[in-house]
């Protein structure tokens, strides 16, 4: 809770400064709640609240995503399906999309390889959520299974308090 405090806090010194500025938030549910609790930040505050990747609905384009990163990295884009692992995995947030690709690009670069493949995303993927390979989507026979979840759930935070 201090963490989020210490980045609110942050975000209203931007809205104090000589030359204010309008400060998007998106991804961050627990910010957007402190946010709605005083007026004049919530009137200085864009909220965007953009609805889950699905695979039906966005697996196409987020699959172009993947290609043109990698087509920008020099690399070729994994073999097989690993779009729906990479929703699922990202909790079916974009911006967690973006991440996962960014963080298996930096991996497939930092070890020299030419070609993205899915033991990259679940490498950098096991690092960020600190999860056994058991619940790492890009392994498991069962991904779709794994509650992800588990760990920074904003819900489940909240109750545990």
């Amino acid at each position: 809770m201090r963490e989020v405090m210490d980045i609110f806090s942050a975000f209203k010194s931007l809205l104090a400064a000589d030359q204010p500025v309008i400060v998007i938030l998106m991804g961050i549910p627990i910010l957007q709640e402190l946010v709605a609790i005083e007026g004049q930040t919530q009137r200085r505050y864009a909220k965007l609240d953009l609805p889950p990747v699905t695979l039906a609905a966005d697996g196409q384009n987020l699959r172009k995503v993947l290609q043109n990163y990698c087509a920008r990295a020099d690399l070729e884009p994994p073999t097989g399906d690993i779009v729906p692992r990479l929703i699922h995995a990202s909790r079916m947030r974009f911006g967690l999309c973006v991440e996962n690709i960014v963080n298996a690009i930096e991996l497939a670069l930092r070890v020299g390889d030419s070609r993205l493949e899915p033991l990259h995303f679940a490498e950098s993927w096991a690092t960020v959520s600190r999860q056994p390979r058991s619940k790492n989507p890009f392994i498991a026979t069962e991904w779709s299974k794994i509650d992800i979840w588990d760990e920074g759930h904003a819900a489940k935070w909240r109750k545990a308090k």
